[in-house]
């Protein structure tokens, strides 16, 4: 897990991390308000920003990934001649970061669900 970690851009995994605990933390606060608050357009609003939360860290990741085929054309142009190993390579890699935005943009969908279930119930 470290090593996709360090393998994915440090800098850019802890920025999806940082989003990932917010998302988490967010959640809690907003299911521990909601028997609290009996205002409907109050607790909207929290679910509305963990969504939002959650689509930013899916464009995060797509963000890094033009940010790493930038690099990588860079990388090619300098070379003028790359392995096709060296390019999957490269590649997956490259995918690190989208794959994880978009876990975390399906965690926050899921707790979305939850959230608006308990709720109601």
């Amino acid at each position: 897990m470290v090593k996709l970690y360090n393998e994915g851009g440090p800098v850019f995994m802890a920025i999806l991390t940082l989003l990932a605990l917010a998302i988490v933390a967010f959640s809690v606060y907003t299911y521990s308000k909601s028997n609290v608050d009996q205002n409907e357009g109050v607790h909207l609003r929290r679910l509305r920003v963990i969504k939002e939360m959650g689509l930013l860290s899916l464009v995060f990741g797509f963000f890094t990934l033009c940010l790493s085929f930038a690099g990588m054309f860079d990388a090619i142009e300098a070379a003028s001649h790359v392995s096709s190993a060296v390019l999957a390579g490269g590649l997956k890699v490259m995918m690190i970061p989208v794959i994880y935005g978009f876990i975390l943009f399906l965690f926050s969908r899921l707790l979305l669900v939850a959230l608006s279930w308990l709720k109601r119930a």
